[in-house]
């Protein structure tokens, strides 16, 4: 918890406050499941908020939802109730002027755990820090409906909130992705939001467009996070794959007929295994697949080499603090034993397949979850992509893509240029992070 703690400021940029009646069918299933996707599309921190829930019950579903994001990184605060987030393993608690007395709170959570106390003036905000707050919810910035008597702050008590206190301040009440823009310039660290995440038809993708807005309100426009894909960005290893029939054949002790690697390139499983046992394959259709696989796997820890001048742009990102991870459709067993033999498993900090996450890079949801792991939004994120159907999922879904030729996609490269922020002939060409920039900030 302490580690939290000693970067709590960024834990609260987006912080997502659960409201269960507008989420889903309003069933706890459905609210901790919108609950990691929100983590997914770049929350950083989420209040479990249940006004009607006895300790028990709110220990339960508190304790869910720590088991659910711990994977992402995202602590939980529960709201009102000390004892449940002891009892939860919750990272700490929040309580407003109302509910109990902070000191009372902080003795009661002991010095370890999260305080975050809601103040509507400077003079609320500074009683809250001399009693153990850690942070500030400021609140309600903008009319809302889940508190409809309170009365809106003015943004020069914001402000006057901000300066008072030594402790991060997030604003709170009615704050979207089309007003957090209003808070510019006011000292506040993120903002927290129910209805702009939770409220809206797709929660990654609400998550992640407030994730973007935050950040460009706040006026940050460094990156934080890289993913690389692995074949044909990190690994020269897409002829490997391009020729994986015909090697298979031979090791069949048989020479392949011509175009054997293009057509079996469109066949399905079964017709692949079908094929092979032409070749003298023995075996179910999955047992023949898995041979092909042992021998693409005797490539991954014997053979394959990374991409000249990668290793310059992977020391670049570790000195300055910018944490990576490998986002593949690979059995992350094969990107593991590669790295282990080519020394670079020391720059990544995650490894995620979509055979893991029984997804592909059709969908975004490989991108999200790697750059949650790393503590980063998508708008603080670059992807390296050499194939121009991820490239684009990475795009549309808010990342900042680095197009990477490979010989194998070279017929494409006119459209991943077109959605890179740069595209790159060779990792020699690679221009600094200080030269990429993020837009609209």
């Amino acid at each position: 918890m302490g580690n939290v703690k000693n970067n709590l400021a960024d834990k609260l940029r987006v912080y997502a406050v659960t409201e269960r009646k507008i989420t889903g069918d309003g069933s706890f299933r459905d609210l901790i499941s919108a609950a990691e996707a929100a983590a997914r599309g770049g929350a950083t921190m989420i209040q479990l908020r249940e006004k009607n829930a006895d300790t028990e019950e709110l220990t339960m579903h508190a304790q869910a939802l720590v088991n659910v994001l711990r994977k992402y990184g995202v602590p939980v605060i529960v709201d009102d109730n000390p004892q449940a987030a002891i009892d939860a393993g919750a990272a700490g608690v929040h309580i407003g002027q109302n509910d109990m007395d902070p000191s009372d709170a902080r003795a009661a959570i002991g010095p370890d755990k999260i305080l975050g106390v809601t103040a509507h003036s400077a003079k609320e905000a500074e009683a809250a820090e001399k009693a153990g707050a850690d942070y500030i919810g400021a609140g309600a910035v903008f009319h809302t409906s889940s508190k409809a008597d309170a009365m809106p702050l003015s943004r020069e008590e914001l402000k006057l909130i901000c300066s008072a206190v030594h402790i991060p301040v997030v604003a709170i009440g009615g704050v979207n992705q089309e007003n957090i823009g209003q808070l510019a310039g006011t000292g506040i660290a993120g903002a927290a939001a129910i209805s702009a995440i939770f409220g809206r038809e797709n929660t990654t993708d609400a998550a992640a467009r407030m994730a973007d807005a935050v950040h460009r309100a706040l006026g940050s426009d460094k990156f934080k996070a890289a993913i690389f894909d692995y074949d044909g960005t990190v690994l020269d290893s897409m002829p490997m794959w391009e020729s994986v029939p015909s090697r298979f054949a031979e090791i069949l002790g048989h020479e392949a007929e011509p175009g054997l690697d293009e057509r079996v390139k469109y066949m399905t499983l079964e017709e692949s295994a079908a094929k092979f046992r032409e070749y003298g394959a023995k075996g179910t259709d999955s047992e023949i697949v898995d041979q092909i696989m042992d021998m693409v796997w005797y490539s991954y820890k014997n053979e394959l080499e990374i991409k000249p001048g990668i290793i310059d742009v992977f020391e670049e990102f570790r000195s300055r603090g910018i944490k990576m991870a490998v986002a593949t459709q690979t059995p992350s067993r094969m990107i593991r034993s590669a790295n282990k033999r080519l020394g670079i498993d020391k720059y990544f900090d995650g490894i995620f397949s979509c055979d893991d996450w029984a997804t592909t890079k059709h969908f975004p949801d490989i991108y999200y979850i790697a750059a949650a792991s790393l503590g980063a939004a998508p708008c603080e994120t670059l992807v390296f992509e050499d194939m121009i159907y991820a490239g684009e999922t990475a795009e549309n879904a808010g990342f900042t893509v680095v197009g990477i030729y490979d010989e194998s996609s070279a017929k494409d490269r006119a459209a991943i240029e077109s959605y890179s922020r740069i595209y790159l002939d060779s990792y020699h060409d690679w221009p600094g992070i200080d030269n990429i920039k993020r837009e609209d900030v």
